[in-house]
């Protein structure tokens, strides 16, 4: 169980504040006589407000009964994709990735075999060989946000760990993969800065601007995190360690799967056809 009671204050202020994310608008129907447009109004917002309550309370459930680990979900919402992935977006603006920079890449891209004697291969014409080794950026994505849920888990205390996942989610809104921080330059990596104006002495009274305060524990431990990756933005080996590691190793069991089929030979000619097109020298086998 966790601090019901810092829990439940947070709860009676969330549902008074505004809503940083999309607004979702409720659509209500009265039985008999029509209501004026003041009292249509007056019980729009009851039940607006009733829905938003009930939402609060179930996300407020969740962490006080253990049943959603807090440090992650808040590396979710506050890390932006360091590696690109297809976006998708809806009719309410919800996406998953806010940054667009640059394009996804694609999971059998003609890339995968490169450093191999395979380097070179057409995946159009060969996308079979490709399918079993896909890059997966998610998943790189995934284990960059963990480091970071560490560290809030070693700079911030528990209890405010609650309130900021509370704060933010419920913000956030439900199905949404709404995301806080940008990327400032041209490319995925730091420095980043808050999606949306808090400029305002209004938006700065807010739940989420008491999270995302650049002094408080939370916006610290973003600070903190950026200035420790550094320049290796690039290295799928710093980022993503266990991500590359997988790839590799799935890439080299399927070689040696590879180099006992009858058409093994045939591949390796394409390749090295389609590499010297290109200028590029003969590569040898990776495996040993």
């Amino acid at each position: 169980m966790r601090g019901a009671a810092a829990i439940a204050v947070g709860v009676a202020l969330l549902v008074a504040a505004p809503a940083h994310a999309c607004v979702r608008t409720v659509f209500t129907e009265t039985l008999g006589k029509p209501l004026s447009k003041r009292a249509q109004a007056r019980f729009d917002a009851q039940v607006a407000k009733q829905i938003a309550t009930e939402r609060l309370t179930r996300i407020a459930a969740e962490v006080r009964e253990g049943r959603v680990d807090v440090a992650v979900g808040l590396a979710d919402m506050l890390i932006p994709n360091v590696r690109a992935v297809r976006i998708w977006q809806n009719s309410c603006g919800d996406s998953n990735e806010y940054d667009t920079l640059g394009s996804a890449k694609n999971l059998w891209d003609g890339s995968e075999f490169d450093g191999t004697e395979l380097e070179g291969l057409d995946p159009e014409t060969n996308g079979a060989y490709y399918r079993r080794i896909g890059y997966n950026p998610g998943a790189c994505n995934v284990e960059f946000r963990a480091s970071f849920a560490a560290l809030l888990r070693a700079r911030v205390r528990p209890e405010v760990l609650d309130q900021a996942y509370i704060a933010l989610a419920f913000d956030r809104g439900d199905g949404s993969y709404y995301r806080y921080y940008d990327f400032v330059g041209e490319k995925r990596e730091p420095p980043v800065k808050l999606h949306g104006d808090f400029s305002s002495a209004r938006a700065k009274r807010t739940p989420m601007w008491k999270v995302l305060d650049p002094q408080g524990s939370v916006g610290r431990a973003v600070d903190e995190f950026w200035a420790s990756v550094g320049p290796r933005m690039a290295d799928d080996g710093f980022v993503c360690p266990r991500m590359r590691a997988g790839f590799f190793n799935s890439r080299e069991a399927w070689l040696a799967e590879l180099r006992k089929r009858p058409d093994y030979q045939r591949l390796v000619r394409e390749a090295a056809q389609r590499r010297a097109m290109r200028g590029q020298p003969a590569l040898k086998e990776t495996g040993k």
